[in-house]
């Protein structure tokens, strides 16, 4: 927690110039070349300027014309710079053909599972269990009294989603390597419009999941690896990992995610029902369900009904914008770098729940603007020209984020549909960026303290691209996520030994007891040092995926 108007040296993350080997600067972007991300990358030295011998009295007017050219210096080198690494970011032709194989390989097995019947959640749980996979329920778990049941069906469609739909993937070596993301579609018939309420659906997709993940484990002829993966460790959004384990196979540097979906056409219960201040748990399994809203729990609802929607969407976003894919590329490097991509070294609390897709529609929203005539969000025009650089599309962005509170000014895109009220939103969720269709909220379980901590950033890298001569390691390729280096003071945290006494409404929201602990902690902490801090902020590893058969993991601590 940096101290106010505290000096401390080397405090900032842009004050410690790390050491870089200056030996092996030529880049060599051949198309065959292995690709490993940019973890270890060498970068071009940036052409040094001649110095100018000015006179002693130098006209203001010329200062300011003077001072415009070292800055268009600056910003060329930087942007030549730029240049040489994104090609460093995407994957090759031949990566590209290996993943298309794999995705058809899987796609084959998915396809020939047969259909299991309906059975008690326990009794199909203890089933599986018995051939190698567990089944990833959400808490509360079914219980023995349970009317309802699980059961498998044919997918009515498996699709690529998120940025490889898009051709939009880049990676770093420390993630290794990129994501492929697969949506199954499961039939509309095996819910009920019951299933919106106490978890049912959540419970139904896990035990969907699992049958999937064990046919894709017991095929020999994929050879991959499964596991599972929970986003901020909440299991309501589980999905399973395939990674390939031959020489081959570990070559291609990927994962493929395999997310069970529902079609918004064919959504079995009304989307009307999931709005922010409604609720939908009614059962008590030993907790007091008061019956008040559950924005959070509502919204993991919503995000399995996005995903062919978003695709369509940033689809169009990339093809009248010539520079988005390199734009977001650049975007995303400067997140990872700080804490607020899911697969950051080190997490900003809230982040780890951000869809991937959030960076993309913050683009598209700066340079198309938005429709909204609410009062909290006015209607504006675009803030950003479609038609700039990759590198003045990524700075902008920075201006925008430098300054925006999605708190007090929630950003609602246009409504194409059954959207909800602005709001419903300002009244349940500290900050607001919904998709197109104004239901999903991107930031819905962001906290505001971990925002002003992006702002903060924001400004950092701006201030650094204005006054560092080669800004291109602070800005892009140093790792930022050290606390020691980032913060004046650390609290550590220990989630096993804490307890606090009021979370019993909140763990239904938020779905695990640590979930809702966590957020406690980080909201007591704010309320506490108010402004006698600048920035306090909860940090954390992020979940690494969990074999099939094991318990899905929790965190142990946190750092503030």
């Amino acid at each position: 927690m940096p101290a106010k108007g505290k000096h401390v040296e080397n405090s900032s993350p842009y004050s410690m110039k790390q050491k870089h080997e200056r030996g092996e600067d030529d880049f060599d972007v051949d198309e065959e070349d292995s690709w490993g991300g940019v973890g270890d990358v060498a970068v071009p030295p940036a052409k040094k300027s001649r110095t100018l011998k000015h006179p002693s009295k130098i006209a203001p007017k010329e200062t300011s014309t003077l001072k415009e050219a070292a800055e268009l210096i600056s910003s060329n080198s930087l942007k030549t710079q730029i240049d040489a690494i994104l090609p460093k970011l995407k994957p090759k032709k031949a990566q590209v053909t290996a993943v298309e194989k794999l995705f058809a390989d899987i796609q084959t097995v998915i396809s020939r599972i047969r259909p299991v019947k309906p059975e008690h959640p326990l009794r199909a749980a203890e089933k599986l269990r018995s051939s190698g996979v567990s089944v990833p329920y959400c808490s509360p778990p079914p219980s023995q009294n349970a009317k309802w049941k699980v059961s498998y069906g044919k997918p009515t469609e498996i699709a690529l989603i998120g940025d490889w739909a898009n051709k939009l993937t880049a990676s770093n070596r420390e993630t290794g390597g990129f994501n492929v993301d697969l949506a199954l579609y499961m039939p509309s018939e095996l819910f009920d419009a019951s299933d919106i309420a106490d978890a049912r659906f959540f419970h139904k997709r896990a035990y969907y999941l699992a049958v999937v993940a064990g046919a894709i484990s017991a095929s020999d002829s994929l050879g991959v690896s499964v596991s599972y993966q929970c986003p901020s460790y909440d299991s309501r959004g589980v999905y399973v990992v395939a990674r390939p384990t031959s020489s081959d196979g570990a070559k291609l540097n990927v994962q493929v995610h395999v997310h069970a979906m529902l079609a918004p056409d064919s959504c079995p219960f009304p989307v009307s029902n999931l709005s922010p201040s409604n609720c939908n748990i009614t059962l008590n399994s030993g907790l007091d369900a008061t019956g008040t809203p559950t924005p959070l729990y509502n919204n993991l609802l919503l995000q399995a009904l996005t995903s062919s929607d978003h695709v369509s969407v940033i689809y169009e976003y990339k093809s009248s914008i010539p520079s988005f894919s390199d734009a977001l590329s650049l975007i995303r490097l400067w997140a990872y770098r700080r804490g607020y991509c899911r697969n950051s070294k080190i997490v900003i609390y809230g982040f780890d729940t951000v869809d991937d897709d959030w960076w993309s529609f913050l683009l598209g929203y700066l340079t198309g603007g938005d429709s909204s005539t609410t009062d909290h969000v006015k209607q504006s025009k675009s803030r950003l020209g479609r038609n700039l650089n990759s590198y003045q599309l990524f700075r902008g962005t920075l201006d925008f984020l430098s300054k925006h509170s999605f708190y007090a000014n929630p950003v609602v895109l246009s409504v194409q549909g059954d959207g909800f009220t602005v709001s419903d939103f300002v009244a349940n969720h500290d900050a607001t960026f919904t998709d197109p269709k104004a239901s999903y909220n991107f930031l819905a379980a962001v906290p505001e303290e971990s925002l002003a901590m992006m702002r903060q950033d924001a400004q950092l890298t701006l201030k650094a691209l204005d006054g560092d001569p080669e800004p291109l390691h602070a800005v892009f390729l140093d790792d930022l996520t050290d606390a020691v280096a980032r913060f004046d003071l650390i609290i550590r945290v220990d989630l096993q030994s804490a307890t606090h006494k009021d979370l019993q409404c909140n763990i239904l929201d938020f779905g695990t007891r640590t979930a809702a602990l966590v957020r406690s902690v980080s909201d007591k902490v704010r309320k506490a040092l108010g402004t006698r801090v600048l920035q306090s902020v909860v940090t954390h590893l992020p979940p690494s995926p969990t074999n099939i058969l094991q318990k899905l993991p929790s965190p142990s601590s946190i750092e503030i």
